[in-house]
């Protein structure tokens, strides 16, 4: 991707994933809406909010230079921002035992920014492209898990509403 594009598609992806934070709400509660947009004050359920876009971004780029083995540095950037963003948030919640949204909402910010030029750096690597049928599996395995534990919670401090 050219310096623009990178950056054009970075403010897109932190936009999208920002905006998909409110869709369950407006979407009147839909059930099937649920399993792709966060439905609680979660962390687990902000995962979706940046799986989903990387997802899209992976997407568009296969699409639009028309070489699926672009898809994999999105969506190993992807899967690697859940315990970056885990490990961000826990990093403060410590000690203060509360989650203090400017706070989260730089650190969602920086963190899809980076993965975004991330993805972009993993997407020069012939061995990582060549992991695309890998990486596809890998998402259609996120997504069910993460659609499961929507509704499924573990009992697990991640999945305690904040």
């Amino acid at each position: 991707m050219s310096r623009k594009e990178l950056i054009i598609i970075s403010i897109l992806v932190v936009c999208l994933g920002t905006s998909m934070h409110f869709v369950h709400h407006l979407s009147c509660f839909n059930h099937f809406m649920g399993y792709i947009f966060p439905i609680v004050e979660t962390v687990w359920e902000h995962m979706k909010m940046i799986f989903y876009p990387m997802l899209l971004l992976g997407i568009y780029l296969s699409i639009s230079r028309k070489d699926i083995s672009q898809i994999s540095g999105p969506i190993i950037a992807g899967i690697t921002g859940f315990p970056i963003c885990q490990a961000a948030f826990y990093s403060y919640w410590i000690f203060t035992k509360t989650s203090i949204l400017w706070v989260d909402t730089i650190t969602y910010i920086v963190l899809m920014i980076g993965l975004t030029f991330g993805a972009n750096q993993l997407n020069k690597n012939n061995n990582v492209r060549q992991l695309w049928p890998v990486c596809i599996f890998a998402a259609i395995a996120v997504a069910i898990i993460v659609g499961y534990l929507t509704y499924h919670p573990a009992d697990m401090i991640f999945f305690e509403e904040e």
